[in-house]
């Protein structure tokens, strides 16, 4: 399974990025569901809290080197 997020305009960052992030959520839940690591209301769900900050990490770094490369 792919997730692709496709925009043809990046004028409005606060929106993208928000946009970003709420299909990086759906990606967690998919990842972490085929598993069968679920979320629990109440609990720390920390599976869940990793893999967020480990996918936002990954894409810093994917658009920060595109954006380096743009800026040259």
């Amino acid at each position: 399974m792919f997730y692709v997020i496709i925009s043809f305009s990046n004028t409005d960052k606060k929106k993208y990025w928000n946009t970003i992030s709420h299909e990086i959520s759906h990606l967690i839940q998919e990842i972490l569901e085929h598993k069968s690591i679920f979320f629990h209301r109440g609990k720390a769900n920390e599976p869940y809290a990793y893999l967020n900050g480990y996918l936002m990490g990954e894409l810093f770094e994917f658009f920060e080197k595109e954006y380096n490369k743009i800026n040259k």
